[in-house]
């Protein structure tokens, strides 16, 4: 070989391994495999009220929850999330994105029911209306497009997955008499999202326009193929980047089933960049290669042999029933998200919770590990010793950060609303409470007040969002923080402070009303401060305490402005939990009140309620403090 060539050969060669090896370094140093700073929001909606409920997202939700916490993902407040109604999942999706920012990747995933309109696609809580106004049903359904702008640029990766789109037949008639124009595809299966987002992975289980099938076993079809690719030994075996790996599932899919089509939508991913796990590194130094030869054109890709899907294993379940006496006491088990039932079926083995209370007499609390197939647990509970009361103590001026407190006089009324009041809510069932004499705060309790006691306790402060402090109500409070500022204020005065129950809230709201709001039946103008109260703030920010006039017992700002935390658990249908005041620090559900500056004139209703997780702080929520 003359000189010269061989020099040139010499001199690629070396630049070809120098390119290998950089490529190598490249994919190791760039790659995302870490699991730190990764969380989930995993939501599966079955239980729908008014159109057809579903068999499978709860355990397609389940399923993939567990998945992801095996490969490093937190999940969103601490749980798998179902049967989430139109407010929990607006609220959830702006919570998921303050949590996502700055995390390596955030994962979204729905199963449950969607439908575009008008080329617009939305997810559908479980409470959407079944409404031959089909505008009344959009405004209720999540638009995805919203979802994804709130989601872009938290997380570095964002991956989206929609197993939606089941068929709703309680919607064909309303479809044929709608502004849609009667197509079928104006309003079937999710449209492609319009807006523009960054490093999003979108995965839909079915193309534009298609009905996605809810499964006769126990997944879907679509989230059944796509669990054993969420399987740790899986990727590693198969070294899958995270497009890859949709693109496979939409892949195997297609050779698999006819008629649903997956689609995977890549909206600045980069290769070779993001895995879901953790990939081996190669500790051999590399080897340099020859010239590559000229490779014969590549032959057709065979059709691969359908993989049988591995059965999930299911442990064995037990029925647990608990016989109390009285016969109508409540009965929840803490430790689990479904509601107890006589006869509920539970995993055996486990450790249940067991919590038995009604008023007038002392609650039961005992852990039970269930081990029967047919377990029965009675409890009788012991009424309760009356308290005595304590001795008069001498009346304590009011301190400059103490809230003004008024008068609210004992009375009976009708909590909840009348099936004829526009906006009514399901879970607002009407019936007589009584409620003793009480005290509540004039304003809702403000940061210039919460501020002293959070500086005294070494708190860190909550955020005001830029809009100010001072005398707007402070917001970014937990319950817990809430009921440990009503705590610090009574051994700070020697006063007994506390949140109000959620009847002494609306009784306290109403002020003798019994209307919508206690102005009327319709909002008005300028008497509130929420989306399309007529008030400067309007879906814009809080407005300073006091803004508006007080209601017929002085109180300020019942309606809109932030939501209120009360002591009282969520329960649905009422059974007498909202009368009273939680005990301990569970993690159940308290009930809130009142709406807020980002809700429309329907959710500030004086019967309309809310529910949420005692520790998540939001920018709509602070509270009002009580006192007997």
């Amino acid at each position: 070989m003359p000189e010269q060539s061989m020099l040139q050969h010499r001199f690629t060669s070396a630049h070809y391994s120098l390119a290998l090896l950089f490529s190598v370094l490249l994919l190791v140093t760039s790659s995302r495999t870490s699991a730190a700073g990764r969380i989930a929001f995993v939501i599966g909606n079955s239980q729908y009220s008014g159109i057809t409920q579903l068999a499978n997202p709860g355990n397609d939700a389940n399923a993939v929850a567990s998945r992801l916490k095996a490969l490093g993902f937190k999940l969103h407040g601490g749980k798998v999330h179902h049967n989430l109604k139109r407010r929990q999942l607006q609220r959830q999706i702006k919570a998921f994105a303050r949590a996502a920012n700055k995390q390596d990747m955030a994962f979204f995933y729905f199963a449950g029911h969607g439908m575009q309109f008008n080329g617009d696609p939305h997810l559908l809580p479980v409470d959407i209306p079944n409404d031959d106004d089909l505008d009344i049903v959009q405004s209720d359904a999540m638009s995805l497009n919203k979802l994804l702008a709130t989601l872009n640029g938290q997380a570095d990766l964002t991956i989206a997955v929609f197993d939606a789109c089941r068929e709703i037949p309680s919607f064909r008639s309303q479809i044929s008499r709608s502004s849609l124009g009667g197509s079928a595809e104006a309003w079937r299966g999710l449209s492609r999202p319009s807006v523009a987002v960054s490093s999003t992975l979108i995965a839909y289980s079915g193309g534009s326009g298609q009905l996605v099938a809810d499964g006769a076993g126990q997944h879907s079809p679509y989230t059944g193929l796509l669990l054993p690719y969420l399987d740790a030994a899986v990727l590693e075996e198969q070294r899958l980047d995270v497009p890859q790996l949709f693109a496979e599932v939409s892949y195997q899919f297609r050779l698999k089933n006819k008629g649903q089509q997956p689609e995977v939508i890549n909206q600045g991913v980069r290769p070779n960049r993001y895995f879901l796990a953790s990939l081996p590194v190669q500790s051999q130094p590399v080897k340099p290669e020859p010239e590559p030869e000229p490779e014969p054109a590549p032959e057709p890709r065979p059709e691969p042999e359908p993989n049988p899907q591995p059965e999930p294993v299911v442990p064995p379940t037990g029925r647990l029933t608990v016989k109390t006496e009285p016969s109508d006491a409540r009965v929840r088990i803490m430790n689990i998200v479904p509601r107890y039932r006589d006869g509920i079926e539970l995993p055996l083995g486990s450790k249940y919770d067991v919590l038995v209370n009604k008023s007038g007499f002392q609650s039961w609390r005992k852990e039970i590990l269930l081990n029967q197939a047919e377990q029965v647990v009675g409890v009788v509970l012991k009424r309760s010793v009356p308290v005595a009361q304590p001795e008069p103590q001498l009346v304590i001026q009011r301190q400059s950060f103490e809230p003004e407190m008024l008068s609210i006089p004992g009375g009976t009324f009708l909590m909840g609303s009348p099936a004829s009041e526009s906006g009514r809510e399901g879970d607002e069932n009407q019936h007589q409470v009584n409620v003793r004499a009480f005290k509540l705060s004039k304003y809702e309790t403000t940061f210039e007040e919460y501020d002293v006691f959070a500086r005294e306790t070494g708190r860190q402060l909550p955020q005001d969002q830029g809009w100010g402090r001072g005398r707007r109500p402070v917001i970014n409070v937990s319950w817990h923080d809430a009921v440990a500022y009503a705590e610090w204020l009574s051994g700070k005065t020697g006063k007994r402070y506390r949140l109000p129950t959620e009847a002494e809230w609306e009784y306290a709201a109403r002020a003798k009303s019994r209307s919508a709001y206690p102005w009327g039946d319709d909002i008005g103008r300028n008497k509130a401060n929420c989306d399309g109260c007529g008030s400067r703030w309007d879906v814009k920010q809080t407005a300073p305490v006091g803004q508006f006039g007080a209601n017929q017992w002085g109180l300020h700002d019942m309606h809109g402005n932030v939501y209120e935390w009360t002591c009282s658990d969520y329960e649905d249908p009422y059974n007498g939990a909202e009368q009273e005041c939680v005990s301990g620090q569970s993690n159940v559900d308290r009930a809130l009140r009142g709406g807020s500056w980002d809700d429309a004139p329907r959710d500030v209703r004086s019967a309309d309620r809310f529910n949420y997780w005692p520790d998540d702080p939001d920018n709509d929520t602070g509270f009002r403090l009580s006192q007997d």
